[in-house]
């Protein structure tokens, strides 16, 4: 019994841990990103937050 629990544990830790690996075939390949900031700001609050993203 005690093996069976040991082998079901090694099974959960294996893929667990395959989720945690990179994806090398990424569709960016260059370091620079880009964040699409949605926001429900309008008026004198939307301009308030865009200063503040671009800074």
């Amino acid at each position: 019994m005690r093996k069976l629990g040991l082998l079901f544990m090694s099974i959960v830790l294996i893929v667990t841990l395959s989720a945690c690996g990179s994806n090398s075939s990424s569709s960016s390949s260059s370091s620079s990103k880009e964040v699409v900031f949605w926001n429900p700001f309008t008026g004198p609050d939307g301009e308030n937050m865009k200063r503040m993203v671009d800074e």
